[in-house]
């Protein structure tokens, strides 16, 4: 490995070490969160009343809903006091937002939202980082011109490349992970 390559990984994973915890602290701390994707959950106690927000409405107070539930993206999702009929908000970077949905257990949609987020952050990275070095690598064998140094250059881009794609890969998995330990 050449003394740029190390450069750019270790530039590379201490932009993914800085970068998970800044977009954490980007959304900052609430009661409440606004759902930057549609999250599924299984056997969830919540308040709905409008399938703009969730596809089981549960009426206007909190109740058991088994099997599997969809929060919409969009939705905004907080503690509230399990009663729709009251108008209940929270503050949510700085703007005081109106509930969609209530729940005690809104903490564990926010949570599986922040994975998300960051995993989406990391999967996107790591695969423009691993398409970039994968058109270089093919630069390298086009020019190579039977040249042995230029030929094995290129052939550790493509391992470099096959690296960047599974740690892409990998990303996408981690929700799952997630999802299984904490049991949603």
């Amino acid at each position: 490995m050449t003394k740029g390559q190390k450069i750019f990984l270790g530039a590379s994973l201490i932009g993914v070490l800085l970068g998970i915890p800044l977009l954490l602290w980007a959304q900052g701390t609430a009661e409440c969160c606004r759902l930057s994707q549609d999250i599924t959950v299984k056997d969830f106690t919540y308040a709905c009343n409008n399938n703009n927000y969730c596809t089981a409405t549960t009426g206007n107070t909190c109740a058991f809903q088994s099997g599997s539930n969809t929060f919409l993206k969009d939705t905004v999702i907080g503690a509230g006091d399990c009663d729709l009929t009251t108008n209940n908000t929270c503050v949510w970077k700085g703007t005081e937002v109106t509930l969609n949905v209530e729940s005690q257990e809104w903490g564990t949609i926010c949570l599986l939202n922040s994975i998300y987020n960051v995993t989406n952050w990391i999967f996107f990275f790591f695969l423009a980082i691993a398409i970039l070095v994968g058109v270089i690598a093919g630069y390298y064998f086009m020019t190579s011109a039977g040249d042995e140094t230029k030929l094995g250059k290129a052939r550790s881009m493509l391992t470099y490349m096959a690296i960047g794609l599974i740690v892409a890969a990998l990303a996408k998995v981690i929700p799952t992970l997630v999802r299984t330990v904490v049991g949603v």
